[in-house]
């Protein structure tokens, strides 16, 4: 079965959003990046937050049932965690305070523009999580986030969530742990990034959306994309654990499951992990 993400409608307008604000309020670190995300989104080439459909959709529900409706959402590529977590607010028919934060404009303009086309005011702030002064949230949502970050930040991130949250509130997280390798290192190596660009362009060509960009344009910002993607990588449970206790949140749940998504590539069926944690009373 197929998998449809919440704003699936909404990526043909996104992914020309991403690529024109991008060249515009991008600085040099992300701007590949977020030009070309939105269509690798939209004609399916990464799977981004459709890998983890089932447990986003699971894990949002279970929290927001269990009263955490104040939610902020640390870190975001574009509307795609936004818009898990609204659907899940609204399937649950609870209303709550939604946060983003990121370090970059472009992908704030596009979770505020798709949070009005759902009807949903949220708030937005630009900068880094460890310098963010919101408080009271009940729920803070870190999807693929923690391998973004250096090592050495990766303590006051958490302590930045701790402090966001009141007393009984929870981080959800999910991410990957990545025993072998560099601790920091690129994603996408030479075969790899000619791999890329093949099944974007031929994805492009047979999609219905194929006139929103041209072939030459989607090929040069893919392979910039590509060929800047560094990730650190977090080798043990001890390095997304060790960083939560140290800020005083105690994890309630670290398992881990593999990804049902229609795919050959045993890579993006790779397990995956869900860690849980809260602020005590």
């Amino acid at each position: 079965m197929a998998i449809t993400v919440p704003d699936a409608n909404a990526l043909p307008k996104i992914a020309p959003m991403m690529a024109a604000l991008g060249a515009h309020l991008c600085g040099p670190a992300c701007q590949d990046y977020h030009r070309a995300w939105g269509f690798l989104r939209l004609y399916g080439t990464l799977p981004a937050v459709g890998r983890d459909h089932e447990i986003l959709l699971s894990t949002l529900r279970s929290e927001i049932r269990g009263g955490r409706r104040n939610v902020l959402v640390s870190g975001s590529a574009d509307a795609g965690i936004l818009a898990y977590v609204l659907e899940s607010l609204r399937s649950e028919d609870a209303t709550g305070r939604v946060a983003v934060v990121d370090r970059c404009p472009t992908p704030l303009a596009v979770n505020t523009w798709y949070a009005a086309q759902i009807g949903w005011p949220i708030e937005t702030w630009c900068g880094s999580v460890q310098d963010y002064c919101g408080r009271g949230f009940e729920l803070v949502v870190a999807h693929n986030f923690l391998n973004s970050i250096a090592p050495g930040d990766r303590p006051s991130i958490c302590q930045s969530w701790h402090d966001a949250l009141k007393p009984g509130g929870r981080v959800a997280m999910i991410t990957q742990i990545k025993p072998a390798g560099e601790e920091c290192g690129l994603r996408f190596d030479a075969n790899k990034t000619a791999l890329l660009i093949d099944d974007l362009l031929q994805a492009r060509k047979g999609s219905k959306h194929a006139d929103l960009i041209s072939a030459e344009e989607l090929a040069v910002i893919a392979t910039s994309f590509a060929e800047a993607r560094y990730s650190y990588r977090l080798r043990q449970r001890s390095d997304i654990t060790g960083p939560l206790e140290a800020a005083g949140l105690r994890v309630l749940e670290y398992r881990d499951y593999r990804p049902s998504l229609e795919t050959s590539n045993a890579e993006l069926k790779r397990t995956r992990l869900v860690v849980i944690a809260e602020r005590p009373e």
